[in-house]
């Protein structure tokens, strides 16, 4: 992750890596967002991309994605990438984004209702509330790549190998990520 962003273009003011303990064996997503943006505002940030260390980020992501005159931006498009399986699997997020692929502005979510924190589908909540409530930016072509293992409390439980139905076409993926032996 960390080598992934000192590779970046456009280069951030600071880097938080977000990574304790669990307290117990409930999915702990929320606690650890609220931290990374609690750590921000005590910097004097101004723009918080969120960035997981198990997916793909070209070197030009955050050049390409920055629109500072947007509270929250996404991409409405992903590309996930199942390494059990060995596929892929495009998903289209009607008027949204995954969590991995938005980024806002440091005080964009200071009113938003977080829904409890073992909420697995922070994504989902988020966008919903920040459709009706923020200027948003939504890129509609796949910038990065949400790589799936189906292990841990996160770690690609909700993409299902078996029910997603991934892709294992080899020319597939280099037809629909430019950035495709980057990854192999």
């Amino acid at each position: 992750c960390i080598n992934q962003m000192k590779a970046q273009t456009l280069q951030l003011d600071k880097h938080y890596i977000i990574d304790y303990k669990p307290i117990d064996n409930e999915c702990d997503l929320i606690p650890r967002f609220k931290k990374g943006i609690e750590m921000a505002k005590a910097d004097g940030m101004d723009f918080i991309y969120v960035i997981e260390d198990d997916d793909y980020y070209p070197n030009d992501y955050i050049e390409k994605t920055f629109k500072s005159d947007y509270d929250v931006i996404g991409c409405s498009k992903t590309i996930y990438y199942h390494v059990g399986v060995k596929g892929i699997k495009e998903m289209i997020h009607r008027g949204r984004s995954g969590l991995f692929t938005t980024a806002f502005k440091v005080d964009a979510l200071d009113d938003y209702p977080y829904p409890n924190d073992n909420e697995p589908y922070l994504d989902i909540y988020l966008w919903r509330w920040v459709v009706l409530n923020k200027k948003h930016y939504l890129y509609d072509e796949n910038i990065a790549v949400g790589i799936k293992h189906g292990i841990g409390k996160q770690g690609g439980n909700g993409h299902n190998a078996i029910r997603m139905k991934y892709i294992k076409d080899e020319n597939y993926f280099i037809n629909q990520i430019p950035f495709y032996n980057a990854l192999t």
